[in-house]
């Protein structure tokens, strides 16, 4: 059936300005009033027509090999271009990046009211202070933000005149293998330490939501 409709849509006429179905011998458009050339019956032609250029097509073709017009669709419903599709993909997974990182960012500032970033929540881990007190929000925000992003890159930056390899992004963290204390290079600018204090963190949480404290 959809074989006999694009057959029948190659052999009708339609009017080049707004896809409108035009009678046999119209010379005028009766929706827009447009001047419309002839059909390819009436002028001769072997074959059908496209209605958008008027390029000549073959019967078995139902998108012009020309202009790429679909048969069948209003004027100016052509086949996309290969470099629209590609800068379609290419803003999906910018939007996927963005959304996902927009839902990470929400997530981190509510965590780190406890000391936490996601991955820490996840595995029950959290950032103190030496003296053992609570980091809180703003003590880990300058941790994780300031010290951690803003300073390693900060520093990485510095030493990129000399040695072109991101240093501190993989010295900061493995610092904690060796040191007594497992304390990154973070960690020692904030006198900060990190423990395993589920128990303490959920102990916290119900604490800090009851009245009074």
């Amino acid at each position: 059936m959809w074989a006999r409709q694009v057959r029948q849509d190659m052999t009708t006429n339609y009017c080049p300005n707004c896809g409108n179905q035009l009678d046999p011998d119209a010379t005028f458009c009766s929706n827009c009033g447009a001047q419309v050339t002839a059909s390819p019956r009436r002028s001769g032609a072997m074959g059908p027509q496209c209605h958008y250029c008027h390029a000549e097509m073959d019967p078995s073709q139902f998108i012009c090999p020309v202009c790429g017009q679909v048969i069948g669709t209003p004027a100016g419903v052509r086949l996309a271009d290969l470099g629209r599709r590609l800068g379609a993909y290419v803003l999906d997974l910018v939007l996927v990046f963005l959304t996902l990182f927009i839902g990470y960012i929400i997530w981190w500032l509510f965590t780190l009211r406890w000391g936490q970033t996601p991955g820490k929540q996840l595995l029950g881990i959290r950032v103190i202070r030496m003296d053992g007190t609570e980091s809180g929000w703003g003590w880990t925000f300058i941790r994780e933000f300031v010290v951690k992003v803003l300073g390693v890159g900060v520093s990485n930056a510095i030493i990129g005149f000399v040695i072109p390899i991101p240093v501190f992004t993989f010295l900061d963290p493995m610092w904690a293998i060796w040191d007594k204390d497992r304390q990154a290079l973070h960690d020692k600018v904030m006198k900060t330490i990190v423990v395993d204090d589920r128990e303490a963190v959920q102990a916290f949480r119900i604490a800090s939501e009851s009245p009074g404290f």
